[in-house]
């Protein structure tokens, strides 16, 4: 069976009420995927989470595609696992156990947005890791380099600051003629 979206849909035994995977049958190592999501599931990731890490550690759908969150959320539903209905705060702490910080404890550390956390680890300006695209950052400061950053974005600011007042003083002086 195809649903709406292209994705196989589970077929459901009403005699046995037991779900079967048609491309999923011969597939070697079931027990140990399903054991596997069940883990990640009750540790509270969502699906494409679990599909990523999933993919991070080899696995492979039926066809020997890559996971997706799509394919994670048939077989979820088929084996009665509950969707996640919000991402729990322990999942992304602010520091991780090992001392590095999650975006959101980056930015709150600095004083910026988690946006800009982001664009300096896609443009190199911030170094730090993840298991596999998609998963948490862990990004190493240490308490040097959060006094440089924050120095550095305090220079920034009382530069703009600066420029701004001395626009607007351009400005009122054009607006009453001392120009």
């Amino acid at each position: 069976m195809q649903n709406t979206k292209g994705r196989l849909s589970a077929v459901v035994s009403v005699k046995t009420n037991a779900v079967q995977f048609p491309f999923y049958a011969d597939y070697a190592n079931l027990e140990a995927l399903q054991q596997r999501v069940r883990e990640l599931h009750a540790a509270q990731h969502p699906d494409e989470d679990i599909a990523h890490i999933l993919n991070a550690e080899g696995w492979r759908g039926a066809r020997g595609r890559c996971f997706s969150s799509g394919m994670v959320w048939d077989l979820r539903k088929a084996w009665g696992l509950a969707t996640m209905k919000s991402r729990p705060e322990h999942i992304h702490p602010s520091r991780w156990e090992d001392g590095s910080y999650s975006v959101e404890g980056a930015a709150a550390a600095v004083g910026v947005y988690p946006g800009t956390i982001r664009k300096w680890l896609r443009s190199g300006q911030l170094a730090g890791q993840q298991a596999a695209k998609g998963l948490a950052w862990h990004i190493p400061l240490t308490d040097a380099q959060i006094a440089q950053i924050t120095a550095r974005l305090e220079q920034v600011r009382q530069r703009q600051a600066g420029q701004t007042e001395a626009a607007h003083k351009r400005s009122r002086d054009t607006a009453s003629g001392n120009a």
